[in-house]
C-alpha cells in the first residue's frame, strides 16, 4: 500500500500522493468490471446453447410421450397440447423428459385442470433443478461474477 500511496507503481508528475492510489483503484475497476462482463458474456453463450438444446429435447419429448403413454391419445389433442405446454413454460426440464412429461400430462389432463399450486410446484422444482445444474457446473452462475468483483472492491473494509 505503500508505494501505491506514495506514487511509486506508476509514473505521474507533480504531487505524487493519493492521485496515484485513484488512479490504481480506477484501473482495477475497470479490470474487474471487464472481468465481470466477459463471465457474463460466455455464461450467456453456454446458457444460449444449452436452451436450444433443451428445445430440441422438449420437441422430441411431445412426441415421445403418445409412445410411453398411449392412454393420452384418448384425450383431446388440444388438451394434452395445453397442459404439455404448461409444464415446458413451467418446469422445461422436465417437460424434456417423456416419461415425466407424460405422467404429468396424464395426470392433470385426467383431473381436466391445471391448478396454481401445480404451477407453483413446477416453478420450485425448475429453480431446485437449475441450481443444481450450476453447482455442477463448478462454480457460480455468471450473473454472480459482478457480485464477486464488487465484493473484491471492498478488501479490507
Amino acid at each position: 500500500m505503500d508505494k501505491m500511496r506514495i506514487g511509486a507503481l506508476t509514473k505521474n508528475e507533480g504531487d505524487r500522493g493519493w492521485t496515484d492510489v485513484a488512479a490504481n483503484l480506477a484501473k482495477m475497476m475497470a479490470l474487474a468490471g471487464m472481468t465481470a462482463g466477459a463471465t457474463a458474456g460466455i455464461g450467456g453463450l453456454i446458457r444460449h446453447s444449452q436452451d436450444r438444446k433443451l428445445k430440441g429435447e422438449i420437441d422430441t419429448s411431445y412426441q415421445e410421450i403418445f409412445k410411453e403413454y398411449p392412454v393420452l391419445k384418448e384425450f383431446p389433442r388440444d388438451v394434452v397440447q395445453r397442459h404439455f405446454g404448461v409444464l415446458a413454460r413451467y418446469a422445461p426440464s422436465m417437460a424434456a423428459d417423456p416419461t415425466v412429461a407424460g405422467s404429468w400430462v396424464q395426470s392433470t389432463a385426467g383431473m381436466g385442470q391445471v391448478n396454481p399450486a401445480d404451477i407453483k410446484n413446477l416453478a420450485e422444482t425448475q429453480r431446485r433443478i437449475d441450481e443444481a445444474r450450476d453447482r455442477g457446473r463448478g462454480g457460480p452462475s455468471p450473473i454472480k461474477a459482478g457480485e464477486f468483483a464488487a465484493k473484491a472492491m471492498n478488501i479490507g473494509r
